[in-house]
């Protein structure tokens, strides 16, 4: 699939700002105070990643992340996802978006989960790339409780040397549920984590494989 990711250009102050935080994983948690001596806190786990590839920005988002092979052997055969299509790509001037179908391998996870995930678990990605910026936003939809449950994703890349760039990725996850919330959001945030891993293996390989 051919997409016109021009025009490209390094990414803006709000990028380079992000890319300063040396924590390469963290579970944090949103702004809290105190009213009438009672704590109120709006919990939000939260992991910040970052991995070098061996190419450039310009190759990394036009030949190799939008790339049908690429993804197909990536979600398919290396994450082994039951499911994972792209359902529709639009270009609006200098945004891409994208709408993905997944289902994702549960992999074991407690009793108590389980019953709130059940047996189909599955998603819709809304993803937005940004041209200009090298950006690409995501909202998480859950087929399940997506009232209850949201998942936010942010990438964007810089340059590093030559030919090579650094890939960020910070993710969020709200879960909403009595007893159970705050274990559905490290599990989400940590199958997430190592999915990162996994797929910065491949694309490195991916790369060298297709002579990026």
């Amino acid at each position: 699939m051919a997409l016109n990711l021009t025009p490209a250009q390094a990414p803006g102050a709000d990028a380079r700002r992000f890319g300063l935080f040396e924590a390469r994983r963290s579970f944090g948690t949103g702004d809290c105070a105190f009213r009438d001596a009672t704590l109120a806190c709006a919990a939000m786990a939260e992991i910040r990643v970052e991995h070098v590839f061996k190419c450039s920005e310009e190759t990394y988002w036009t030949k190799v992340f939008f790339d049908d092979e690429y993804n197909r052997r990536l979600f398919l055969e290396m994450l082994k996802f039951p499911v994972w299509r792209v359902i529709k790509t639009e270009e609006r001037g200098d945004e891409v978006l994208r709408t993905i179908e997944a289902s994702p391998p549960l992999g074991d996870m407690p009793a108590a989960l389980k019953a709130v995930v059940g047996d189909n678990a599955g998603y819709e990605e809304r993803g937005v790339f940004d041209k200009k910026t090298r950006r690409y936003r995501v909202q998480v939809v859950p087929n399940r409780m997506s009232d209850k449950i949201s998942v936010n994703i942010e990438m964007w890349t810089e340059p590093v040397g030559d030919a090579q760039c650094k890939r960020f990725a910070r993710a969020t996850a709200t879960a909403k549920i009595f007893g159970v919330g705050g274990m559905l959001e490290k599990k989400l945030l940590s199958d997430l984590e190592r999915s990162y891993e996994k797929s910065a293996t491949f694309t490195n390989t991916f790369v060298s494989e297709k002579g990026l």
